[in-house]
């Protein structure tokens, strides 16, 4: 009889199960009275909330880890606070706004139509929300929130909000409420642009039919497949290369193919002075040292072996915030669903549009701080170049976002405990029984008769069964052929002849 054994295993979503409340009150520090209908809610995330008229709030299901808390109201500066959620609820002491001071400044009135503000705006929207096929089922409600200006001498985009720009993604079914607090968009005449943007927002569920939000639900979860916050949680779980991930490290190196700067600089200044005075012999020399001087000065070593967990992150004191380091070089991140990698790293065409599966980490900061929902504590701790450069607002998901299949085991004693119960449960309805025969002597020579006795039982503690009455023998001979076939009646799971 062959057997067969059961195991059960137990998923758990990625964050942490427990969720807490946060209430406080928000005071007008200048009058002491309490500020009702101001907007509270935790930067980048799905939760948020009003004032009541005595100024209290609460924020309800927050889930472990660390979030920036603001307050914004018009007329008031805006609060920010940095809040560690714990397993306990959290109950803040008084929040205190300061009114907004206004200053009278020259004011310039430009007709509704201007022509320059509009091309500001687009230009805006191609570098915050995008120009992706999930950016193209965006719309910036509110634009007349925008404060845009163009510099022509630095070619740079600038902006800020007075107050929330609403924006709303068909793509990813979410309303967007960003409060701008810096964008800057500057390109270069050789091709190259640094684009910049930071501020907080507050993500809101758009409802919809069953339809759009099950095609929501898809592309969110394609979204989050190749992004910074599926990396960084995969490196906090441990499941970087489970996770479709492969991590290299890389440094910035001097190049060797550029001399030192004042070597180039003496030899500049040599041959133009010995070109100036009329020998056009020197004009090679000197075209070839303007040809070093426009060399990078570094270039990009990438390390070609594997980095893991332990190489890349570090606990700290506060629980559950990790630093993520790399011996101040940079991390080589190639995304791939099904694990197809390429024997080695690649740094060429980087940021082309047909890369979708390789970035670059450059850390700002000697290290990055990492709260367990992969969220970053600063985010200009670290840039990115590469496949993350393409991602815009169309598509930002919220800290809180949990991927529909991204599931840990739980702990090996759990799994025990839940399968021995799934087996006895399954061992209770569907009874086994099992048949002994005891035999008067060990062997058998031709003419000897075969005395034995039939012992049948059933359940773990292989009492008499009372299920069945008959049991049946086959007596086989050495051609593999059955002899005789006998039908013994069974009373309280014993019988014999």
């Amino acid at each position: 009889m062959k057997k067969s054994i059961v195991f059960l295993l137990i998923i758990l979503p990625f964050t942490c199960l427990a969720q807490v409340n946060i209430s406080g009150r928000v005071i007008n520090q200048a009058d002491g009275e309490p500020v009702s209908s101001a907007s509270i809610f935790l930067s980048n995330a799905t939760i948020g909330t009003k004032t009541s008229s005595d100024g209290s709030f609460t924020l309800n299901k927050v889930k472990t880890g660390k979030y920036n808390l603001v307050v914004s109201i018009i007329g008031f500066e805006s609060y920010h606070q940095v809040i560690i959620v714990n397993n306990i609820g959290i109950t803040l002491p008084d929040i205190h706004i300061i009114p907004k001071t206004i200053s009278l400044m020259e004011v310039k009135i430009k007709p509704q139509n201007d022509a320059s503000r509009q091309r500001n705006i687009q230009l805006f929207i191609n570098e915050f929300i995008g120009t992706s096929a999930l950016a193209r089922e965006c719309k910036l409600i509110n634009p007349d929130m925008l404060d845009v200006d163009f510099d022509e001498t630095t070619n740079t985009l600038t902006a800020s909000s007075v107050d929330f720009l609403v924006i709303e993604n068909r793509g990813l079914g979410y309303r967007l409420k960003y409060l701008l607090a810096d964008f800057y968009n500057n390109r270069n005449y050789y091709g190259s642009f640094k684009t910049h943007f930071e501020g907080s927002v507050l993500f809101e569920e758009i409802k919809g039919t069953p339809a759009e939000e099950k095609r929501w639900k898809k592309n969110r979860e394609q979204v989050y497949e190749n992004s910074p916050m599926h990396f960084l949680r995969s490196v906090i779980t441990n499941q970087v290369e489970e996770e479709g991930f492969r991590v290299f490290q890389y440094a910035n190196e001097p190049n060797p193919e550029r001399p030192a700067d004042d070597l180039i600089a003496a030899k500049i200044n040599q041959f133009t002075k010995l070109k100036t005075g009329g020998n056009k012999r020197y004009t090679d020399s000197l075209s070839y040292w303007i040809k070093k001087s426009k060399l990078d000065k570094t270039y990009l070593n990438l390390r070609n072996f594997f980095l893991n967990q332990s190489d890349i992150l570090k606990p700290t004191d506060v629980t559950k915030m990790y630093a993520l380091n790399c011996e101040m070089d940079g991390l080589h991140v190639t995304y791939n669903k099904d694990r197809h990698f390429s024997k080695s790293g690649a740094l060429n065409h980087l940021n082309e549009f047909y890369n979708t599966e390789t970035s670059l980490i450059t850390f700002n900061t000697p290290y990055a701080l990492v709260d367990n929902n992969g969220g970053l504590v600063d985010p200009n701790s670290l840039s990115y170049s590469g496949a993350w450069t393409h991602y815009r607002v169309a598509e930002l998901l919220p800290v809180d976002y949990e991927p529909l299949q991204r599931t840990l085991a739980a702990p090996t004693a759990v799994l025990a405990e839940e399968a021995m119960a799934k087996l006895k449960n399954y061992a209770e309805i569907h009874i086994n029984e099992k048949a002994y025969l005891h035999f008067d002597k060990p062997y058998y020579a031709a003419g000897d008769t075969v005395y034995f006795k039939a012992y049948i039982t059933q359940g773990d503690n292989h009492e008499p069964t009372r299920t069945s009455g008959v049991l049946h023998v086959d007596f086989i001979n050495t051609a593999d052929k059955i002899d005789r076939s006998i039908k013994l009646k069974i009373a309280d799971g014993v019988d014999g002849i």
